[in-house]
């Protein structure tokens, strides 16, 4: 899964065995034994990952989970938005299920990636087909993580807020629903840590006061209720 074709070639595979219809293997690989054999090693590796017990070391398991990872990690942040999807794909398919060094390694990674999209300096509406794929495995992984990663994904995704506020984009971008449709997915996203912390208004204070007075900001008025029901969780 070492390039962008491979793991392009994989998705393809994988939706064609997957169907509707269901299909043989001769029907989807035909006569490209490679085609296969690459297949079928992909999802070797994410059985891996998930596998309690195996025939090999520990060490080993590791290493071969945590490059394939990696590797899809590297094609999260592709310019293209096909290669990024299929990426995605392979990231959530070893985080359904998977071992808990799995779900730790892809914890660290996103937040990782989000900063680095978030400092580039680039437009947002530039870069946010991209943080959204980051944004993508929470629900997945939010038992994963511990206290201070949720406390550092909350504060991502109020100063992601604060950058969804501004009208200076070009109109495209910067029409109301444009703008609220986007606010929303992070509200949402930002819900699921508000429920899965004991005490938010307490250990996410900063982030609790800059929600308050973004629902007296004009560009949040789409969202304004939003936003009241997640400081009310």
């Amino acid at each position: 899964m070492g390039t962008s074709a491979s793991i392009l070639a994989y998705a393809a595979a994988l939706e064609r065995c997957l169907g509707p219809p269901s299909r043989s293997n001769s029907e989807v690989f035909g006569d490209d034994v490679a085609y296969w054999k690459q297949f079928e090693c992909q999802q070797w590796c994410i059985q891996l990952a998930r596998a309690e017990t195996t025939h090999f070391a520990e060490s080993r398991v590791r290493d071969i989970v945590v490059t394939n990872l990696r590797h899809s990690f590297r094609h999260c942040l592709d310019p293209d938005v096909s290669v990024r999807e299929a990426a995605q794909g392979v990231v959530v398919n070893h985080a359904y299920g998977g071992l808990g060094f799995v779900n730790e390694l892809i914890a660290e990674a996103m937040p990782s990636q989000m900063r680095d999209l978030m400092s580039t300096g680039g437009e947002t509406q530039r870069t946010w087909a991209r943080m959204w794929v980051c944004m993508q495995h929470f629900e997945d992984l939010l038992r994963a993580l511990t206290k201070p990663q949720r406390q550092e994904w909350v504060c991502l995704l109020v100063e992601l807020l604060h950058r969804l506020q501004s009208t200076s984009a070009p109109l495209a971008w910067a029409t109301n629903q444009k703008r609220a449709t986007n606010q929303k997915n992070v509200i949402d996203d930002l819900k699921l840590f508000w429920r899965a912390d004991g005490d938010p208004v307490r250990t996410c204070a900063d982030a609790t006061q800059q929600l308050r007075a973004l629902t007296r900001h004009p560009n949040f008025e789409g969202v304004r209720q939003n936003l009241y029901s997640l400081l009310a969780c």
